[in-house]
């Protein structure tokens, strides 16, 4: 018996879980705890050798092999969100772990900004840590039970209700300061809520508004301005962004869809929020 697998063994025993000795006591506390490993779909261009030139490999023009391959290092995973060019990963045991580009400090591991010029204004340099090959650990996050984001800025909500943050905000529902139409924070940090939004147990982010759910079914919808629109009765929350539009959706307990916005991104069809309430079939 290795040492990892006999602390799983006791975990299991604290939680009533009866081992047999042919089992395997990792395995068991991932299904248990509804964990799993992460795996990931690939698709990488195919090398081949240079006629004439022994031991120099290139690029086969056109040809790529594309499967799930297992990342490395990751078990128990509880939530992944996986965006344009980076991953977080939320593990049972509440730990926030990313990898991919770090360029707006969206996986909170730190990192020095280079000053925003107006020509930097959509691109943002973020030095060192630009890129993290293999997932990290956010050094300042515990007890984590949910997370969301952006491709800019990410969120995690602990289980006393504490919401983070991290990375970019431009023009977003955040309640940080603005700095030259955006707010740079590399590392996690906590928000300070008003104490009579209770206990959060969901945040849910676009470019448009943040939207905090409490365990009381009560939702607040922060807006680019800041101000906090309260609703009642919510029993799910869900937001989708891209760079053209952004969805939300919120669910009441008599099933139906209360409040959905739509924003394009484009002069002739400015931004334009859209409300309707539709009974679900």
């Amino acid at each position: 018996k290795t040492e990892s697998q006999y602390v799983y063994r006791k975990l299991l025993e604290q939680m009533g879980v009866q081992v047999q000795p042919n089992e395997n006591p990792s395995e068991i506390y991932a299904k248990v705890s509804s964990g799993y490993q992460l795996w990931e779909y690939n698709r990488k261009e195919v090398l081949g050798a240079v006629p004439g030139a022994p031991g120099l490999m290139l690029h086969i023009a056109g040809q790529y092999t594309q499967n799930f391959e297992k990342v490395e290092g990751m078990s128990f995973i509880k939530q992944v969100l996986k965006f344009n060019h980076h991953t977080l990963v939320l593990d049972v045991l509440g730990k926030v772990w990313g990898y991919g580009h770090n360029n707006y400090g969206q996986l909170g591991l730190g990192g020095q900004f280079i000053p925003r010029t107006q020509a930097m204004i959509y691109a943002p340099v973020v030095q060192p840590q630009n890129e993290v090959a293999i997932p990290t650990q956010a050094p300042n996050l515990s007890n984590i039970v949910y997370i969301a984001g952006t491709n800019q800025f990410s969120i995690a909500v602990d289980s006393e209700g504490g919401v983070w943050m991290c990375g970019l905000s431009d023009s977003s529902g955040l309640p940080f300061p603005s700095y030259n139409n955006g707010f740079h924070n590399p590392n996690f940090t906590k928000i300070n809520l008003p104490v009579d939004y209770g206990k959060i147990v969901k945040a849910s982010i676009s470019y448009s508004c943040l939207i905090l759910l409490n365990d009381k079914q009560q939702a607040y919808i922060i807006d680019s301005k800041y101000a906090a629109t309260l609703r009642h009765n919510i029993k799910f929350v869900s937001q989708k962004s891209s760079h053209d539009v952004d969805y939300t959706i919120m669910i009441t307990d008599s099933n139906s869809i209360i409040y959905g916005s739509v924003r394009g991104y484009t002069e002739v069809n400015p931004p334009k929020p859209v409300k309707k309430a539709v009974r679900l079939q």
